[in-house]
């Protein structure tokens, strides 16, 4: 493919004869797993097509200017004009806003920050030149930009009902699996409930295979997975997704998609019980070590993240509390450069409030512990306020967490119970299981052995019904009864 793309360039009269070839390989890197490369081309050809990037050490007050920028822009556009706008005629804007979507998607894997900035610049190019069929991307994008960075909830889903309609008009479903991407896993955690995003993306799976965008739509398949182990799917069922969409992975050279997926089968095969150390990311589907040293050297900043988180909730899960702060703790340092869909950053947050509950009980209520679990129950707080069905329970398993260590034993009783029935309600298997062994606990601090065995007991058979047999299996081993 490489010397297909030199001879196009060899005989090329000027720069716009390259476009498509620059285009083909972008792809072929970012399918390679070599983000930072992907980003860099994109950048060079943007710069030639009259849309560079602007390099400022200053990135918080850059992004501040282009969004004032493009606020002024969209300052009294309705839904309906924004709508009724026309088609974009430039050739060299139409291309330019092709590489830009390169752009954005690339950054997210490595240079985070030219992420907002690029979005903004599609949707400026979109207001000032016309529609184009990667418009309606930019308004998604837009909108997870809004949610993300001002937790303007109500105008980052206007911006995905907007996109979702420019799609429709466009009548073109190439840039679906991009869109759904981004609103279903963004967006939608915000609005609606998890689960529901799950047809969402083996849609818009089925769309990128069907249409060749390999890329998105190995993304939406892996996004998938990620979203159905969130929402409480059965593991032994999930495992066989995972199979056949890591032989799809590998058949299309989606490396870096692949390195995620693994990253979560191998999770999964730990609370299975089918690994050596439940605790290490290594056996059946990877190698901890190489993968994360090959990440760190790639700068692959998601896989490293996804590393830590996994690791951070095995170790809370099987009661290292110690190794899931160290985690946690790199995990913080990694997400300093890199994101995490919605709904995995809530629970990076809800578990990071769960370990410092541990360490302030293990500490007689440590004030730097108590402070720290303060402050991650209130970020779950902004997630539950504007979609319960997704994160009102972890709030109420994380307020009765506090009552348990204030010895507030009725507000303790009462939250645990509340956080049980809404995970249960809403289909969180593995969090109704955690809520029930926290009250177990609970319970037996209290000298209640009765009420301690009933909801161990009911722990036990919740993590089995998900499919957590090394969890349920250590559950019992340490019951304290």
């Amino acid at each position: 493919m490489r010397r297909a793309v030199d001879s196009v360039f060899e005989n090329a009269r000027c720069f716009d004869d390259k476009i498509s070839s620059y285009f083909t390989l972008v792809r072929a890197l970012g399918a390679q797993g070599r983000p930072q490369e992907a980003s860099d081309l994109c950048i060079f050809v943007l710069l030639h097509l009259d849309e560079a990037i602007p390099v400022s050490p200053n990135i918080i007050d850059l992004i501040l200017s282009e969004f004032l920028k493009t606020r002024q822009q969209l300052d009294g556009k309705t839904d309906d004009d924004i709508l009724s706008m026309s088609a974009m005629a430039d050739g060299r804007k139409i291309a330019a806003m092709r590489f830009l979507y390169s752009l954005n998607f690339q950054s997210f894997f490595a240079k985070t920050n030219i992420q907002f900035v690029v979005s903004l610049r599609m949707l400026q190019i979109s207001l000032h030149h016309g529609l184009c069929n990667d418009s309606a991307f930019s308004f998604a994008v837009y909108g997870g930009f809004l949610c993300g960075k001002f937790l303007n909830i109500h105008d980052a889903n206007r911006f995905a009902k907007l996109s979702l309609l420019l799609l429709d008009k466009s009548e073109s479903k190439e840039s679906l699996p991009r869109i759904y991407c981004v609103i279903y896993g963004i967006i939608n955690p915000w609005v609606g409930r998890h689960r529901e995003s799950l047809n969402k993306l083996i849609y818009a799976y089925k769309v990128g295979m069907q249409y060749g965008d390999i890329l998105y739509g190995m993304m939406s398949a892996q996004q998938y997975c990620v979203q159905a182990y969130e929402s409480g799917v059965e593991l032994e069922t999930l495992i066989k997704v995972i199979s056949k969409f890591r032989k799809e992975m590998i058949e299309h050279n989606q490396e870096l998609s692949l390195k995620m997926l693994l990253i979560l089968k191998q999770t999964i095969l730990n609370l299975m019980g089918q690994s050596k150390d439940p605790l290490h990311l290594s056996g059946r589907a990877m190698d901890e070590e190489s993968v994360l040293k090959e990440a760190i050297d790639n700068n692959r900043k998601s896989v490293v993240s996804a590393i830590y988180l996994n690791r951070s909730w095995l170790a809370y899960f099987f009661g290292d509390y110690e190794l899931a702060l160290k985690m946690i703790t790199s995990l913080d340092l990694a997400l300093n450069d890199t994101r995490m869909p919605t709904f995995t950053m809530c629970n990076y947050s809800f578990l990071s409030a769960l370990v410092s509950f541990a360490l302030a009980h293990s500490t007689d209520g440590n004030c730097r512990w108590m402070q720290r679990a303060s402050i991650a129950l209130d970020e779950v707080k902004k997630y539950a306020q504007h979609a319960p069905s997704n994160y009102q329970h972890k709030l109420l398993l994380l307020e009765a967490e506090s009552a348990f260590l204030t010895k507030d034993k009725y507000q303790a009783a009462k939250k645990y119970d509340f956080a049980i029935k809404n995970a249960g309600k809403n289909g969180f298997i593995q969090d109704e299981a955690l809520a029930y062994e926290r009250a177990g606990h609970f319970y037996f601090r209290e000298g209640n052995n009765s009420a301690a065995s009933y909801h161990y007991g009911e722990a036990h058979s919740a993590y089995l019904i998900w499919g957590a047999k090394a969890k349920a299996h250590h559950l019992r081993e340490n019951i304290p009864l």
